[in-house]
């Protein structure tokens, strides 16, 4: 319950200064922080699919940035 409370209080008040496309960057990293903080803290191990979640997430955060950039002005 303590550390909702501290990262809620810390997203409500920091969300603001960041882009909403950023915010959103940040909180699809969640699951590979999480994943990152119990390997080192918890001892958990990473599976291969876990690996693979993260490059999913990690490739689908890439395409998401610069599909703009590549396809889009490419089209026009």
């Amino acid at each position: 319950i303590f550390a909702t409370l501290i990262t809620t209080a810390l997203q409500t008040k920091y969300q603001k200064n960041v882009t909403p496309a950023k915010a959103g960057i940040i909180f699809s990293f969640e699951p590979i922080f999480a994943a990152i903080f119990a390997f080192f803290v918890l001892g958990e191990k990473i599976t291969n699919f876990g690996y693979l979640g993260a490059a999913l997430i990690m490739l689908g955060l890439l395409i998401s940035e610069l599909y703009e950039n590549l396809f889009l002005k490419n089209a026009k």
